[in-house]
């Protein structure tokens, strides 16, 4: 199965009671506006489901860091109590679900406030071409511990060569 026709087929078997693909746009206090998109999002009780898809049977230990931080952030925009990663394994034709809920009291604010700084940083990186003022991209909670590498930099920036180089010369010094 495909990733988009698996996610077609679950968000097909709910009801009414479910918006799918749910646009949310979030403005920073710096003025940096954040357009995202929820797979699911129940209208009653204000959960958010994310959807993935994979072929690996590792994800049945534990759910991606990155897409925890992904399902949390769009918990935070939402102000979702509660959030809900599915994963469908193409592989055994299987799914595995972890429930998310806030750690500590304040923890949606302190997603939102690290999120205005890195769009506020990621904008400005942007902006001048200059990969150096884009640091936090490069932290170990981006690095996939499956393929170690960063899922942002493969494919996606127009700056990765610059961003390879810089790190390189970092390295040696």
């Amino acid at each position: 199965m495909s990733f988009n026709r698996d996610k077609k087929v679950i968000q097909n078997l709910l009801g009414d009671e479910f918006e799918r693909e749910k646009e949310i746009i979030w403005t920073s206090p710096h003025g940096t506006k954040i357009v995202a998109h929820v797979d699911l999002y129940h209208k009653e009780t204000g959960i958010a489901i994310e959807v993935k898809t994979t072929g690996s049977p590792a994800i049945m230990r534990s759910p991606s860091i990155s897409h925890i931080r992904q399902l949390k952030t769009y918990m935070s925009f939402l102000e979702s109590p509660r959030g809900i990663l599915l994963y469908l394994l193409t592989s055994d034709e299987y799914f595995q679900e972890y429930g998310l809920t806030w750690a500590y009291p304040n923890e949606r604010q302190v997603i939102l406030d690290k999120l205005d700084k890195d769009a506020t940083e990621l904008s400005k990186g942007f902006e001048s071409g200059d990969p150096s003022q884009v640091r936090h991209i490069y932290n170990k909670e981006y690095i996939s511990r499956w393929t170690t590498q960063n899922w942002m930099c493969r494919n996606y920036c127009p700056y990765s060569e610059k961003c390879a180089i810089m790190r390189a010369k970092e390295c040696e010094s």
